[in-house]
């Protein structure tokens, strides 16, 4: 009986352990990902959120079909949007990029993309941009 239950303390243990590490890499992901005002408001709504019961698929369906929200608090949560005054919006095509990626393999196709992407975050990353 007592093997029982240091077994059972062993596994939960074991559990609580990759749930602290699985908790820990998503919380390096937001604070790498967002600027520190946003990754505080990120944190904050999701914790709000997480006291707030979710919306039903069937409620979703009634906000289409009738045009009004099911309740009162769906739309509830702050906007995460900031204000500047001084913004630029920058969207890019790259020629021909379709065609190239559809007969490349999915490891040429993300190291370009990983290129192309590492050269705009070291212009941003000189001329001290936002993005």
């Amino acid at each position: 009986m007592i093997a029982v239950f240091f077994v059972y303390d062993w596994m939960v243990e074991r559990r609580n352990n990759k749930l602290i590490q699985t908790a820990a890499k998503s919380n390096t992901v937001v604070t790498n990902m967002f600027p520190g005002a946003l990754r505080d408001k990120v944190i904050q709504q999701n914790i709000v959120a997480g006291s707030r019961p979710a919306v039903s698929e069937g409620d979703i369906k009634k906000l289409l079909s009738d045009g009004i929200l099911p309740h009162a608090d769906f739309c509830d949560t702050p906007a995460l949007a900031e204000l500047y005054m001084d913004a630029t919006v920058f969207f890019a095509d790259i020629a021909g990029f379709t065609a190239w990626s559809s007969v490349r393999e999915p490891s040429k196709v993300f190291k370009l993309l990983e290129s192309v992407f590492r050269a705009f975050d070291e212009i941003a990353w000189v001329r001290r941009v936002l993005k």
